[in-house]
């Protein structure tokens, strides 16, 4: 099977690919530190928060944010999963 025709470039999915090749890399921010796995679950979380409030296909969504790890959990949040939102994406650097 050739799997470069059969696969998706998309964020969910580029962030599936790292979790299952078990990337032993971490997110650090601060003193805030966890595993691809992790951020794997938060930004479902995130997703499923955003769906109940009704947030959804065809939404718009944006954020402001400095780099925080919060603002990479929003990144893949937004167009993962039943979501599927337009993204905006601000960062601030302080």
């Amino acid at each position: 099977m050739n799997l470069s025709s059969n696969y998706q470039l998309t964020i969910g999915s580029l962030l599936k690919q790292t979790v299952y090749k078990k990337s032993t890399a971490e997110i650090v921010y601060g003193k805030t530190r966890y595993s691809w796995s992790k951020l794997y679950d938060r930004p479902n979380g995130l997703a499923a928060g955003m769906a109940s409030m009704g947030i959804g296909k065809g939404s718009r969504v944006a954020v402001v944010d400095v780099d925080t790890n919060r603002y990479l959990e929003a990144y893949f949040a937004i167009p993962i999963g039943s979501l599927r939102c337009l993204q905006q994406i601000v960062t601030f650097f302080s």
